[in-house]
Order: C-alpha cells, then sequence, then structure tokens
C-alpha cells in the first residue's frame, strides 16, 4: 500500500521531564542582594513580553486571528468559537479576521511577513503548508511559521443534494463512469484536503469528473444547493444543517472508521477505496516570535479546548478536538508534509 495512504494514529505527546528543585542555603542578605531580588522581580513582570520590548507586559492590545477563508465556512467557525471560549483567559480582545483567496495561502503569506511579536496568529489548516508548497511557487515555507498548539482535526466527505438519485458511494462513481465529464464537484481550494481526496477517489476508480474549485465550504454548499454542480468534496460540519433539513445527503466520509459523531456515513475504505487523509487545524505564529509569547498564547489557548463552550460547539459542529503540544504539532505537519509531497508527484498536479 503506498505510504501516503496510510494515516497513522494520534502522535504520542511528549512528556516534559520534573523540574529540578534545589534548597539554597540561609544567607545574610546584603543592599546589592536586595537589589537583585528587585530586578528579577522586574522581569518576572513582564515575562511573555517580547524580546528587547520595554513597557507594558503582553498583551498590551488585541491579538489578531487570521483565518485563510470565508466568514460562515468551518475553519472561521472554528476561529470564533475558539476566540470565544478564550476571553476569560486572555488579558486582551482576539480578533478574527477572513483573509479568503489562493487556497489560504494569502493569509499564511501575510503572517510569515507580520511582525513577530505575538500580535498575529493565523489558525492554519494542515494542506497550506503540507500541500500548497508541492503545487505551486508560494512565499513561505513550513520553517516561516512556528507552532503555537494543535486544535483538532476535521473529516472530509463526498455530499449531493437530497434529490439526487445515488444513495452509495458506489452507485456515484458508477454515474460517473456512465458519463465522463458530467459530474461536477465543488471543491474548497486546488490542494485542500477535500480536493485531494475527491481527486484521488476519482483517480483510483478511474472516473472523470468536473471539478469546481470555490472559495470556501460556504459558496460550495451554495453551488450544490442552486444546482450548478452535482456534488461537494467538503467538511460534513459545512452543510450539516442543510444535511439535517433533509436537503443534502453525505454518500460517504474519508476516515480510517466511521466517525462516532455521524455514524450512519460510510467511510469510502468500507467499499475498497482507502483514502482516509483529514484536515488537522493548528494556530501558527511567524518565525521568530520570543518563546515566552509563544508559551503565554499556548497556556490559554490550552485552557480554552477545554471550555465548555469549546466542548459543545465540537460536538455540535462534528469537529474532534484533539490537543497537541508544540513539538508534537510541529512532528505532524512535517509527518503530512513529506506524505503530501508525494501525493502531488504521483497525481502529477503540481506545476512543472
Amino acid at each position: 500500500m503506498p505510504k501516503w495512504m496510510r494515516v497513522f494514529g494520534q502522535l504520542r505527546e511528549i512528556q516534559g521531564l520534573p523540574e529540578k528543585k534545589e534548597v539554597l542555603p540561609v544567607m545574610r542578605r546584603t543592599w546589592k542582594d536586595v537589589l537583585v531580588i528587585v530586578g528579577v522581580l522586574l522581569m518576572a513582570m513582564t515575562i511573555g513580553a517580547p524580546a528587547g520590548a520595554q513597557g507594558p507586559r503582553y498583551p498590551a492590545k488585541p491579538i489578531t486571528i487570521l483565518v485563510g477563508w470565508p466568514a460562515g465556512g468551518a475553519t472561521d467557525l472554528l476561529a470564533r468559537t475558539l476566540a470565544e471560549a478564550a476571553k476569560p483567559h486572555f488579558d486582551q480582545p482576539l480578533v478574527v479576521v477572513n483573509r479568503p483567496g489562493g487556497a489560504g495561502t494569502i493569509a499564511t503569506a501575510e503572517l510569515v511577513n507580520a511582525a513577530p511579536d505575538g500580535y498575529t496568529l493565523l489558525l492554519q489548516a494542515i494542506a497550506v503548508v503540507a500541500v500548497q508548497p508541492h503545487l505551486r511557487k508560494v512565499p513561505y515555507t513550513i520553517d516561516d511559521m512556528i507552532p503555537v498548539i494543535h486544535l483538532g482535526r476535521n473529516p472530509t466527505t463526498i455530499g449531493v443534494r437530497s434529490d439526487a438519485p445515488w444513495k452509495t458511494p458506489q452507485e456515484f462513481i458508477e454515474a460517473a463512469r456512465r458519463d465522463p465529464g458530467r459530474i461536477r464537484i465543488a471543491a474548497p481550494g486546488v490542494g485542500t484536503i477535500p480536493h485531494l481526496n475527491a481527486v484521488l477517489l476519482t483517480g483510483w476508480a478511474k472516473v472523470s469528473v468536473t471539478f469546481v474549485i470555490t472559495t470556501g465550504g460556504a459558496m460550495s454548499v451554495a453551488q450544490l444547493l442552486g444546482g450548478h454542480v452535482e456534488a461537494i468534496a467538503q467538511h460534513y460540519n459545512d452543510y450539516v444543517a442543510q444535511a439535517e433539513a433533509g436537503r443534502i445527503r453525505p454518500l460517504g466520509v474519508f476516515s480510517e472508521a466511521r466517525n462516532p459523531l455521524f455514524p450512519e456515513v460510510p467511510t469510502f475504505k468500507e467499499f475498497g477505496y482507502n483514502i482516509t487523509g483529514e484536515v488537522y487545524n493548528f494556530i501558527v505564529v511567524p518565525k521568530g516570535t520570543p518563546e515566552p509569547v509563544r508559551r503565554y498564547l499556548h497556556d490559554r489557548f490550552k485552557r480554552a479546548l477545554g471550555e465548555r463552550m469549546m466542548q459543545e460547539w465540537a460536538k455540535k459542529a462534528l469537529y474532534t478536538i484533539e490537543y497537541l503540544g508544540p513539538e508534537d504539532t510541529d512532528k505532524r505537519i512535517r509527518y503530512w508534509n513529506k506524505i503530501y509531497a508525494d501525493v502531488v508527484r504521483m497525481l502529477g498536479i503540481g506545476e512543472r
């Protein structure tokens, strides 16, 4: 089996060694000792401030969270819910700013060009850093940003209108085989995980379809409901409201096993198509961001993930919260960067 079709389990979180405690001897304090202690205390008061910064402790102003997709889509809703859940843990507001376009590369370019001071963050998706650089020339690499925290994962699906004649993945594939090129599938950007999974599916089944590239989930859903496409390659939580209303029917999910949040939807693996790539979301900051700032952000976002608001949203939105620290997040990014380099090369979809 090609290595780009294997999906490994969650990476094991590395546990740190316990802090070594030392007992200092009691000694007489001199005025010099007192001044040293005062200096240490003053430094502690500003820990978290960017290196070399003078003035108020970090954060001293609102923090921007960039999102590379339009408002209303799965990533945007994740960012806004996270910002709301994090309010009690931050001393300043978190402002979500949408920078859609280029399959997430526009927002990423803005991030890497931002000052590494902790005031510009990006809620990132794995394809933007692990796929797009292999598809075309982009103004960044995975080394231009530093992971803060891994937030969760989101499987992708193929969905059709409820009045479509296809009830299973196999019926859908057979229809595409009978009429090459007629079935149109909307996908949120070239090289996104939903797009790649759909390309892999049609390539594996040896059928021809027409891909319609959109700016995000909201546009894809509108295209489907408007009759402009026959199917969408999308996260289920991008159209769960329409599915519950009986307007859209998910045909299958790309994952190792059925999702416990929507167990009625079969996997494509059950029909012989072992395509299981999921979307992983994480927060990144520009390279050069001071470690105290990253640690401040990590600790507070980790608390936010445990907030009841976040947990309830995830359950309703069919999103799987999955915490990983900075080191394991970095390992996951680099692992999938190697895997998708092989996928792009095998599919021949990168720019020459």
